[in-house]
């Protein structure tokens, strides 16, 4: 996130977004241990939405300019180009607001954090299914 921020470069806000992308698979798999991994889960999601929106734009905007039957002369490229800037940048600022909270804390303590909850939404898990045989047991 930083390295995107700080460069404003397509390629990172892409390379952020399939960074993204890969702790929300991640934290799929043991979001039902935890409402806040819940919310985390919900807020990379939207995240990754808004990122692939801006790298469809950038696409987007390769391919017109590139297209001599639209854009004519550098100026039309210039003006494709500022129209797709704008909601690029808006996209981005979405996306850094939405998991600004997330990307705050230290990688460490977070997985230590969802592990525990893990690992605690398991042990109960068993508590119940063992409870469950011994009621229809009984």
């Amino acid at each position: 996130m930083k390295r995107a921020r700080n460069g404003e470069r397509a390629d990172d806000f892409h390379a952020w977004r399939k960074e993204i992308k890969g702790l929300w698979y991640a934290l799929r798999l043991v979001e039902q241990s935890d409402a806040r991994l819940r919310q985390d889960v919900r807020a990379l999601h939207q995240a990754e939405t808004w990122l692939g929106e801006e790298h469809n734009l950038v696409v987007l905007c390769d391919e017109l300019a590139r297209d001599a039957t639209i854009c004519h002369t550098p100026v039309d490229v210039d003006r494709l180009r500022l129209a797709t800037h704008r909601d690029q940048c808006r996209l981005r600022e979405k996306a850094v607001a939405r998991v600004r909270r997330l990307y705050q804390r230290r990688s460490g303590a977070y997985a230590r954090r969802a592990g525990s909850a893990w690992k605690e939404w398991r042990r109960h898990s068993r508590e119940d299914r063992a409870d469950g045989r011994r009621r229809a047991a009984a």
